[in-house]
């Protein structure tokens, strides 16, 4: 059933069968680093009794990608992404389990904007390429990338998207969220005040492949009612 996938027709995401998975999904963007084992085994239970599907989450926490998750451990030594600590990994790897027993897919943030300082072009590929080498055979996962929303950002999303597809073949959708370069689908944040304007906002969105799948990321009650018609 899992990995999820992008459509034939690639507007929506289906199962591995082809079944149409609907998105319906939570923001836990510190469950890898500001919690316990047991603490995070409790949120993704949560979500699941109330239905959630999906659960967005940056990697490193919010921040610069530097700090040490609850039981201390950093994620690279010396703050180089081409060190990866091991047991800041080891908690990962324990999280992405609990998340597949409770059938929650991750949304992984493997790089956020204010990561720049340490994730850059240079190192970006082998970076990306290690983590999805990693996680290739983890069923509830997906990738997410969170630039700012300027050209500036499109070589190091290009680096990144290289290293996830050699490191794990392109087997899994990576959601591009806020940039001007477009992956296998397109992340919308933030709270138009008018629902119409999600939709005029992903009408500007070109992406590299014919149509892409939209994620309403904060959507307000009326967006929702709405979403179908984007």
């Amino acid at each position: 059933m899992y990995p999820i996938k992008v459509s034939e027709n690639r507007r929506y995401f289906t199962d591995q069968e082809g079944v149409p998975v609907f998105w319906l999904g939570t923001t836990q963007w510190q469950l890898f680093r500001e919690y316990t084992l047991e603490e995070a085994r409790i949120i993704l239970e949560s979500c699941k009794a109330r239905g959630f599907a999906f659960a967005q989450v940056i990697l490193m926490g919010v921040g610069d990608g530097t700090k040490p998750n609850v039981y201390g451990e950093k994620p690279w030594h010396d703050d180089n992404p081409l060190t990866p600590n091991e047991a800041f990994f080891r908690n990962v790897d324990a999280v992405l389990r609990l998340a597949c027993e409770n059938n929650v897919v991750i949304s992984m943030t493997l790089f956020h904007q204010r990561y720049r300082n340490y994730i850059t072009v240079e190192n970006g590929r082998a970076w990306a390429k290690w983590l999805a080498q990693r996680y290739r055979d983890v069923s509830h996962l997906l990738w997410s990338l969170t630039p700012e929303a300027n050209a500036a950002f499109v070589p190091i999303l290009r680096e990144l998207a290289a290293g996830l597809r050699e490191g794990d073949g392109d087997c899994r959708p990576c959601c591009d969220n806020g940039s001007t370069v477009v992956f296998d689908a397109r992340c919308l944040g933030g709270r138009p005040a008018d629902p119409g304007e999600l939709a005029s906002r992903s009408a500007g969105v070109r992406p590299r492949r014919p149509n892409s799948p939209i994620v309403a990321a904060s959507p307000s009650p009326r967006q929702v009612e709405r979403i179908e018609t984007v």
